[in-house]
């Protein structure tokens, strides 16, 4: 597995809103990266690319200039985040980083063009995966939840139509890949992400969905091969999933993880704390409670596990915290601790470690596909507490990849 890994960055942490800012990602960010990290070779990039630029990128001209811009400064696109659809850079992202859900033709037909793109910038041979929400938030007749507090399961956040809905538009996604491999010969692999407080935001949640849902009727076989998972590291931490069992339940399920988003949560140990180190340690974990993005948290007290869709709701309801707290907000993977506050960075080793026991079981089995791309997904840099981070973004991604680089190579 060693020897094939790509290892590379996430672009969502740059805006990439129009064409001329995805190219400034690639000739200004990347291109700095790349030289930080190894001049005389390739950087992977996870492109990320708006539906503003997407509709600009059918130009033939515009994608010459994106593939001419990452020719010059040894940048491949080896994967593309398809996630976040509008300006994942808006002063309040939130819930609407969620939308459209899965359920519409808008989410389809975005994706399959995001295939289509990635086909034009790939060199011959290489395979795509592209990462994409986990169908979409919690809805409940018709609306979203507006606040949960404890983890629900798969049926009490979506309805039994709402999970067709989003199924039958995955295997129409499906056979436009399966469409697409014939025509070009690129393989691509749609990777449902789990997220905290989603629909989908456990490995029980995607195998239960995928065996009653999409695992059924004539596109099955299509599906096992063109739809899998991105195992986000952060998420699975903030839900308290084991990582050896969260990979072999994909494994055991049939389900190939196409990508592993590299990431890291926020954790605080309440419980090992007197009353002043609480007190200054809620303070602390205070700064990272910001208005952008969603900080989904968990608190697993004793046998019970608590959920907050955002950090701000979690400290107004806990003023005299207890227990484990872990929180949605991907901090630097080298730091094992900000400060006062914890991370959850062992879950990474602990990651690389089931998925080298799962290929060594599963071999080349159609039921586990050993993940090639590995992106490393920081994209809060620039609302992590100033005294976390280095005045030059790109300083930091390239010590990002150099430690993960590091632990991979030392195993």
């Amino acid at each position: 597995m060693k020897s094939e890994m790509q290892i590379g960055y996430c672009g969502n942490v740059h805006p990439a809103l129009t064409v001329d800012q995805v190219l400034e990602n690639v000739e200004r960010h990347a291109a700095t990266v790349q030289n930080l990290c190894s001049p005389k070779e390739t950087l992977p990039f996870g492109i990320w690319v708006s539906k503003t630029a997407l509709d600009e990128l059918q130009s033939v001209e515009n994608i010459q200039r994106l593939r001419s811009a990452m020719q010059q400064h040894q940048v491949n696109a080896f994967t593309i985040n398809g996630f976040p659809f509008g300006d994942f850079h808006q002063s309040v992202v939130k819930h609407s980083v969620y939308q459209p859900d899965w359920t519409t033709d808008q989410r389809l037909d975005f994706t399959v063009k995001l295939a289509e793109l990635h086909d034009s910038l790939l060199p011959s041979g290489q395979p795509s995966t592209i990462s994409t929400l986990p169908l979409g938030w919690p809805r409940k007749n018709g609306e979203d939840l507006p606040y949960l507090k404890k983890r629900l399961p798969l049926h009490q956040k979506a309805d039994d139509q709402y999970l067709t809905a989003c199924a039958d538009q995955l295997r129409s996604c499906a056979t436009a890949l399966a469409n697409l491999k014939i025509k070009t010969g690129r393989h691509c692999t749609i990777c449902i992400e789990p997220e905290p407080g989603c629909v989908l935001d456990t490995a029980e949640d995607v195998c239960q969905f995928f065996n009653e849902y999409l695992f059924s009727g004539n596109a099955a076989e299509t599906v096992r091969v063109h739809v899998g998972v991105c195992h986000d590291v952060c998420h699975s931490a903030v839900m308290f999933e084991d990582q050896a069992d969260a990979i072999a339940a994909y494994a055991h399920n049939g389900i190939a993880i196409g990508k592993v988003q590299v990431s890291s949560a926020v954790e605080v140990n309440f419980q090992d704390l007197d009353d002043q180190q609480r007190r200054a340690s809620l303070q602390t974990l205070s700064e990272f409670s910001e208005p952008k993005y969603l900080h989904q948290t968990s608190i697993q007290l004793g046998e019970e596990l608590l959920f907050y869709q955002d950090l701000s709701e979690a400290i107004d309801a806990h003023t005299a915290p207890d227990g484990v707290w872990r929180v949605h907000f991907h901090v630097p993977i080298f730091a094992s601790s900000l400060g006062r506050i914890g991370t959850t960075q062992s879950a990474i080793a602990e990651c690389v470690e089931a998925l080298e026991t799962q290929t060594r079981e599963q071999g080349n089995s159609h039921k586990f596909v050993s993940p090639l791309h590995f992106e490393i997904e920081t994209y809060a840099w620039n609302v992590l507490p100033v005294a976390h981070r280095s005045p030059e973004i790109t300083t930091d991604i390239a010590a990002e990849i150099s430690w993960f680089n590091n632990l991979v190579q030392s195993r």
